[in-house]
């Protein structure tokens, strides 16, 4: 019994899990429904006068169900049973809606009678139902359905409660018509229904009515042995003798709590002293119990691995649903700020993973430091500054006190100025451009935050101050970067002048080398050009007086190259103003990174942080409005969530126990194979089915392993004889069977 009550439990967790994976609310699904799709139904199908509902009341324990001439089923009678430990044994509570009766089995039964009695015979009736709480049936839901031969039996009547594929199939016929198993209309349905038996239990009732009668005891022995007809041998065969003994013995012996047991175990001692030799799991109701566990237990067996399977994937797509629809909201102020906080550090982590993973538009800021800014420099108009004509009048208006000496250099410095004040508009642009780009992170991060998808207005509070804080960055940025620039215009190190010289010095020697001067001619332009050194002047004529007291005079060429090569060194190629450019194209991006990019990171997070924390509670809530259907989604997914958890792991659990217990009966099984015992029931069963078969066919005699047991009462097929069926003469090793177990033995061991 407390097999069927765990597989009762395991019921009610699938039939929880197929509601859940059907998208039903397993609440609203209706517990009163007569005839759902359960592991716990279980059908009777037989004959009239077959026994069936004796062998139902057997498993009620209590006559309920009415028997005899008088109480032939009419109509369809569910029996809809729940255990109740703390019930007495003889305690029958009757449920009706949700009202509760205690009733006697005699008023039920004289019940149905009443209502059998009052419909017209050959008419068909609805189904009567019956709700019941006791502490001795097992928790099943019983049909019990009229004779297979009646009239009102149709084939859409029968379907309509057999076709479910886990409702168990009794198929029930008296002893006395063991034999004839064949022919039986029983055995066919549940072949037409269950062609693999996985879910069908034979029972042979009446036992006591057919002591009397050797051929068909000796049938019963064959079927429980599973050694009848070839479609008979793959179902679990349980003989009973009914209620006629086991609920009428309990009744006669007072008022004891076990009385019931006690006629359970007689009815099976009885059954052994009658059935001698059959298995001892194989007699009574409570091997009936066992049986209808075993194949519910099979069935559940066969459904657990893709109800495990459905529930996983609707797991996994149930927390995707709660993590798009984000936490439950608070109703109280911390509780709606606290939500605020935590929006905030979700928005944070998808701004970092944008703007440091290269998500969104994060890859623009590199693009911006490597390509348009440098761009932009090499575009400045440096030619039309460092024109020939334009370098000459800037050196001539820097004319001063000492012409001679300082004005040269004078005018190139503020050449240089006016040069690198044009910088500064392409790094103003890369400080913008760097903003935009900020700014769309911010945008694109709060999109792909799914908590702020569930708030427009905190959201949109949200990038509004991330983007305030963005251009008081942004305006940091541009007064860095400004001076950076006034930096390297304010001050031109005289070492840029220095280097000037000598490398027009061994540019000068390259050319006379080239042309092949002579090496005094060579040593005097050296010691001209060293002279020179010391004061640096520009060549041609604005050199002044100094120029024209060199006693060899360079010829024009010469003059027009010297001028060149000095204009060189303060232009596009020259070392002074790409020295600076590129100092520039190398500190403005860290200025930009230090100012914007980083402050971003941090300044700008806590700045949100502290806005949010200094909101005060209304514009809070105003803020974190959600919307009810949104709620009751949530609410909904979050059950179903809690749900699913429980029913993976019990079933699990079931699943793990299902495989270690059919390995360990499948082990079990190979090692206590019970044999039919030999004696005086010989060929008698095989006699019993030729018969039954009118000598139609020889090939009953050969169902199953049906000369089994005529081998062990035949003593001469136990000798040498056996061994010509071989085709060998040889006596060395003979081909000897076992010999006959003993009389008094119910099952014997290889």
């Amino acid at each position: 019994m407390e097999a069927i009550d765990e597989l009762s439990q395991l019921s009610d967790s699938m039939k929880q899990a197929a509601s859940l994976l059907a998208d039903e609310d397993p609440d609203e699904t209706s517990s009163s429904s007569r005839r759902p799709a359960t592991f716990l139904n279980v059908v009777a199908l037989g004959n009239v006068g077959a026994g069936k509902s004796a062998v139902l009341n057997s498993l009620i324990g209590h006559a309920i169900l009415p028997t005899g001439e008088n109480g032939a089923t009419r109509a369809p009678i569910i029996v809809d049973l729940s255990r109740e430990s703390s019930l007495s044994s003889k305690a029958i509570i009757l449920q009706i809606d949700n009202k509760s009766q205690q009733v006697s089995a005699t008023a039920l039964r004289h019940n149905l009678q009443d209502r059998l009695g009052k419909a017209a015979p050959g008419k068909n009736r609805d189904e009567i139902y019956l709700k019941l709480r006791t502490s001795t049936a097992p928790p099943l839901k019983l049909v019990d359905l009229p004779g297979l031969d009646q009239r009102i039996v149709d084939d859409s009547m029968i379907a309509e409660y057999a076709q479910h594929n886990d409702a168990i199939l009794l198929v029930i016929i008296p002893a006395s018509q063991a034999s004839e198993i064949s022919s039986s209309r029983a055995l066919k349905i549940a072949k037409e229904h269950d062609p693999e038996s996985t879910r069908t239990v034979g029972i042979i009732g009446k036992i006591d009515q057919a002591e009397g009668n050797a051929k068909a005891l000796a049938a019963v022995q064959a079927l429980l042995s599973n050694q009848g007809p070839p479609k008979t041998t793959d179902i679990p065969w349980v003989a009973l003798i009914g209620q006629s003994v086991s609920i009428a013995s309990a009744a006669q012996s007072g008022s004891g709590e076990n009385s019931l047991e006690t006629a359970w175990r007689a009815e099976s001692e009885s059954l052994n002293k009658t059935l001698t030799g059959a298995p001892q799991s194989k007699l009574g109701r409570n091997a009936l119990v066992e049986t209808l566990a075993s194949q519910i237990r099979s069935r559940m067996k066969l459904r657990l691995p893709n109800i495990l399977s459905g529930l996983q994937g609707k797991s996994q797509m149930v927390q995707n649903e709660l993590a798009r629809l984000g936490e439950q909201l608070v109703d109280s102020a911390e509780g709606t700020r606290a939500i605020a906080l935590e929006l905030c550090r979700e928005f944070e982590e998808k701004f970092l993973l944008h703007l440091a993973g290269g998500e969104g538009s994060g890859w623009k800021v590199v693009a911006s430091f490597e390509g348009n800014f440098p761009n932009r420099i090499k575009q400045l108009p440096l030619d039309r500054h460092f024109d020939l004509n334009n370098v000459k009048r800037v050196v001539l208006e820097a004319d001063g006190y000492q012409p001679y000496l300082i004005s040269p250099e004078k005018g190139l410095r503020s050449l240089i100025k006016i040069v690198l004040e044009m910088a500064k508009d392409p790094a103003r642009l890369c400080v913008d451009e760097v903003h935009r780009v900020l700014v769309d992170i911010v945008s694109a991060s709060a999109n792909a935050t799914p908590g702020l998808g569930r708030y427009p207005p905190f959201k949109r509070e949200v990038v509004a101050i991330a983007s305030a804080a963005l251009d008081g960055f942004k305006n940091e940025a541009k007064k860095m970067v400004v001076a950076l620039v006034d930096m390297e215009r304010a001050f031109v190190p005289p070492q840029h002048f220095i280097r000037l010289v000598q490398r027009r010095m061994e540019r000068q020697r390259r050319e006379d080398e080239l042309k092949g001067r002579s090496s005094k001619k060579g040593q005097d332009a050296e010691q001209s050009l060293l002279s020179r050194a010391s004061s640096p002047q520009p060549d041609g004529p604005i050199a002044g007086g100094s120029m024209k007291s060199m006693k060899d005079k360079p010829s024009p060429q010469d003059k027009e190259t010297r001028e060149v090569s000095g204009l060189k060194t303060a232009g596009p190629e020259g070392e002074i103003t790409a020295a600076v450019l590129n100092s520039l194209a190398a500190n403005v991006p860290k200025a930009v990174v230090l100012c914007q990019v980083e402050k971003s990171k941090e300044d700008m997070l806590n700045q949100l942080y502290s806005s949010i924390s200094a909101i005060g509670n209304e514009r809070i809530e105003s803020l974190i409005q959600e919307d009810q259907n949104v709620k009751r989604r949530r609410e909904r997914y979050q059950k179903q969530s809690s749900l699913l958890s429980t029913l993976t792991r019990q079933l699990s659990i079931h699943d793990n126990r299902a495989a270690a217990a059919s390995s360990w009966s499948d082990n079990g099984a190979t090692e206590s194979s019970p044999r039919t015992s030999g004696g005086s029931s010989g060929d008698d069963w095989m006699n019993a089915f030729n018969s039954a078969a009118n000598g139609a066919s020889d090939s009953l005699s050969r169902y199953g392993s049906g000369g089994h047991s005529r081998r062990y009462s035949d003593p001469a097929q136990n000798g040498d004889a056996s061994s010509s069926s071989s085709g060998s003469n040889r006596r060395s090793t003979p081909n000897r069977l076992p010999p006959a177990p003993p009389q008094s033995g119910s099952s014997y061991r290889y």
